[in-house]
C-alpha cells in the first residue's frame, strides 16, 4: 500500500503551490494546507462506487452563495422522474422548476400541465432547476474550480451523513462539513467580504457569485496510506479498488 501511494504522489508536482486544498477520497477528508501546515480539516462525502469522484487537479476561482442546482439530465430521468410519478407534489415540495428544454432561454413550464405518467426516461426532455434555499441539494455555498468533470465542493442539506464511517453517497461532487469556515478562509484577504457580510448574504437566499481574491489549487486525490502529524502510519480501505488496479498494472503486467 505504501508503494502504491508513493507512486500516486509521483504523479503530482514536486512542489505544490501553497495554500492548497487537498481532498482525500479514500479517507473522506479535506485539508487546507499553508506553509506545509494543515490549518483546517473537515469530513467530506464523496461519490458512490458507481458514480465515483474523479482524481484531478484544478484551480478554485469563485464561490456561489445560495446556488441554484441545475439537475443533470441523467439524475432527472433516472431518479426524479420516478418520484414525480409516485407523488405529484414532489417538484413543488422540493422547489424544483421545470423548463421546456436545455436550450438557452427555454421557457418555464407549469409542472401540473405535464402528464408525467406518459413520459419515459428515454423520451424525457425537460430541464429541472432547484431553487436556492435550505433544502437545496447543494446547500448554501458552492465552491467552483472549473474542470471537465463538472465536479465541485459544496455544502449539504443532509449533514447527518457526515457522521457515517463510509461516506460514499454523492453523484461525484464533494459535500463538505464546514462550508462557511472554508468560505471565510478563502475570502480572508477581501475587505469587502467580512464574516458578517458573508452570513448576511447567505440569509437572503439570493444567489450571488463571489470572485476569490486569490485563486487556490485543489487536488482531488486517493490516499489509502499516509503518515500523520504524529509520525504514525495510517491506512484506509480501498473503497474504489484503485490500489488493486494499480498493483495489477505495476507488477502483474510486468511479470507476464
Amino acid at each position: 500500500m505504501i508503494i502504491l501511494n508513493m507512486e500516486r504522489w509521483r504523479w503530482l508536482p514536486h512542489k505544490l503551490n501553497q495554500p492548497y486544498i487537498m481532498v482525500n477520497i479514500a479517507d473522506f477528508m479535506l485539508k487546507v494546507v499553508d506553509s506545509d501546515r494543515t490549518i483546517m480539516d473537515m469530513k467530506i462525502i464523496v461519490g458512490k462506487t458507481y458514480t465515483r469522484t474523479p482524481l484531478f487537479h484544478a484551480r478554485m476561482t469563485y464561490l456561489i452563495l445560495n446556488p441554484w442546482w441545475e439537475i443533470p439530465s441523467s439524475i432527472a430521468r433516472k431518479e426524479i422522474l420516478p418520484k414525480i410519478k409516485e407523488n405529484n407534489d414532489y417538484l413543488g415540495k422540493n422547489h424544483i422548476k421545470v423548463y421546456e428544454s436545455w436550450n438557452p432561454g427555454a421557457s418555464e413550464v407549469p409542472a401540473d400541465s405535464i402528464t408525467w405518467d406518459s413520459i419515459s426516461p428515454k423520451s424525457f426532455a425537460y430541464r429541472f432547476r432547484q431553487e436556492p434555499g435550505p433544502g437545496n441539494a447543494l446547500g448554501r455555498i458552492k465552491f467552483m474550480f472549473p474542470n471537465k468533470y463538472n465536479v465541485y465542493l459544496h455544502d449539504t442539506p443532509t449533514p447527518e451523513l457526515l457522521q457515517k464511517d463510509i461516506r460514499t453517497f454523492s453523484h461525484g461532487c464533494i459535500r463538505i462539513e464546514k462550508p462557511i469556515e472554508l468560505a471565510e478562509y478563502l475570502l480572508r484577504n477581501d475587505s469587502l467580504w467580512s464574516a458578517e457580510r458573508l452570513k448576511s448574504a447567505l440569509e437572503t437566499e439570493k444567489d450571488k457569485i463571489v470572485t476569490l481574491p486569490r485563486q487556490t489549487d485543489v487536488y482531488v486525490c486517493y490516499w489509502t496510506s499516509w503518515v500523520n502529524n504524529a509520525g504514525q502510519g495510517c491506512f484506509q480501505t480501498d473503497i474504489y479498488g484503485y490500489d488493486k488496479r494499480l498493483a495489477d498494472l505495476m507488477w502483474n503486467d510486468t511479470n507476464k
